[in-house]
């Protein structure tokens, strides 16, 4: 469904409620993927290993759902970037219980820092 825009937030919510079960990697790039649908998700027994949400609406409510329904050390990729209000801490917070993750896409986060003074090349030889 990556970029599909015709379908709600809404009418994903009923669409993962009927895939739940039996859907472990999901690509929602660019649709209206956002809390509700992740609710629906989480709450009829879905459980990821894989989420491309980049690009949508998802916030750190669904997201903490998501990331609790599915078992602890079971979430692999978790790719976020250009979501509309995802935060570091929420990436965070999914990280501590699924350890287990070996790749997280956070583009575009506006809160990243990843501490340390910029980098500067050496000034050139005389």
């Amino acid at each position: 469904m990556c970029g599909c825009r015709l379908l709600t937030d809404t009418g994903l919510a009923a669409a993962m409620t009927l895939l739940a079960p039996s859907l472990h990697s999901l690509n929602a790039r660019g649709t209206d993927f956002g809390d509700e649908a992740a609710k629906a998700f989480a709450a009829a027994g879905g459980a990821l290993r894989r989420l491309n949400a980049s690009c949508t609406p998802l916030s750190g409510a669904g997201l903490a759902a998501l990331s609790k329904a599915a078992p602890p050390h079971s979430l692999l990729v978790l790719d976020l970037c250009y979501t509309e209000v995802v935060g570091t801490a929420d990436v965070l917070a999914v990280a501590r219980r699924h350890p287990s993750l070996q790749m997280v896409g956070m583009g575009g986060f506006s809160d990243l820092d990843l501490g340390g003074a910029p980098r500067h090349s050496p000034p050139p030889p005389p």
